[in-house]
């Protein structure tokens, strides 16, 4: 299901992000995070940039492209006319007066990876990407490599310009320097502008999205369970390669669960799990299981593929923990579940109570 694709661009923008003053004789602001679990209205920045105390705005956003080409790094497998190999990328401006290398490289028209992404790609500094999204491309160089951030679908972050010349334009992400006084004021604002977008307002710590274990990023799945480019399928199904399905997806019989079609890495951790619910005689817990292996982008977010497309998570207890509902799930369930790798996606922006998914840690 649903996932909590937690941006947090600021935090990848380091020391920018942090408190600032304007000066001596001004009233010192405080950097503000709008994050969004689904793109929010498009008038609401510049509503916002309007208020008092605010001295400056600026926005982000995610979206899932066609990774076409790599120059300076592993060449990636030929595939057929009409198939997309997912990448996905977050998009930003610098803040104002930020100095730190990310915001350097950003406003030089550059993208940043994360660690994991560029040992994947076998990219560093120089190298170039070419991403594609609706028949238009666009070549970005790399201007630098840093840690992973707190943030699991970002696989590049590149200039908001970059995105915008895709026909990127959702709105995910408002990052605003508010004066101290204001903050109060400016954070209910946020809240009324964005319903129904559920969303959380504050600092890095105020927007940090809980988990019940950590989230493997993108590139970390695809490095754990491999990688794959698909056929866009029917409504939100998607048709992944199929010589990538008959390598790692399988059909087994899970005790309690039943029959389930999962990515083979999963059978063992999964099954462990569900013969720990035996052990405790928990097994009344678990009245219905839907699936595993899903191949299809996320409901509520086309531009987001499920992790069910790896057959790493699975959806328990689905009609009494439906996604954005209040979840039900028993605690003694959750942590025999995490015991084994397995996150729950109850706790996250939009509640998805029925979703556990395995990180292996």
């Amino acid at each position: 299901m649903r996932l909590p694709r937690s941006l947090i661009v600021a935090v990848a923008l380091g020391a920018a992000a942090s408190a600032c003053s304007a000066g001596p004789l001004t009233e010192q602001t405080e950097t503000v995070i709008v994050h969004a679990g689904r793109a929010l209205p498009s008038a609401m920045p510049s509503t916002l940039d309007s208020m008092s105390g605010v001295r400056w705005t600026r926005v982000a956003t995610t979206a899932m492209v066609n990774l076409v080409r790599i120059d300076g790094g592993k060449a990636l497998d030929r595939r057929s006319a009409g198939t997309v190999l997912p990448f996905s990328i977050a998009a930003a401006e610098p803040l104002p007066g930020a100095r730190d290398d990310i915001s350097r490289w950003l406003a030089e028209g550059k993208a940043v990876l994360p660690t994991t992404s560029a040992r994947l790609r076998g990219l560093g500094p120089g190298g170039v990407i070419t991403i594609g999204l609706g028949g238009k491309r666009e070549a970005i160089e790399i201007g630098g490599v840093r840690d992973d951030p707190r943030t699991v679908e970002v696989e590049a972050l590149v200039p908001l310009a970059a995105a915008r010349r895709l026909g990127v334009t959702e709105i995910r992400q408002i990052i605003a320097a508010v004066t101290a006084s204001e903050r109060i004021p400016y954070e209910s604002q946020a809240r009324t502008l964005a319903s129904p977008v559920p969303v959380r307002v504050g600092s890095h710590e105020d927007i940090a999205t809980p988990a019940a274990g950590k989230l493997l990023s993108l590139a970390e799945i695809k490095e754990r369970f491999g990688e794959f480019s698909f056929v866009p399928g029917s409504g939100r199904w998607l048709e992944p390669d199929p010589v990538w399905q008959a390598a790692n997806i399988v059909d087994v019989s899970v005790p309690v669960l039943g029959s389930m079609r999962c990515h083979r890495k999963v059978i063992a951790p999964l099954t462990a799990a569900m013969r720990d619910v035996e052990a405790a005689g928990l097994q009344s817990l678990i009245v219905e299981n839907a699936f595993c292996y899903a191949p299809r982008v996320q409901f509520g977010d086309n531009r987001v593929i499920s992790r069910h497309t790896w057959g790493i998570a699975v959806d328990i207890n689905p009609t009494d923990n439906a996604f954005g509902a209040l979840p039900t799930q028993d605690e003694r369930l959750i942590a025999i579940m995490a015991r084994h790798g397995f996150a729950w996606g109850g706790v996250w922006l939009t509640p998805d109570g029925m979703h556990f998914e395995y990180t292996g840690l």
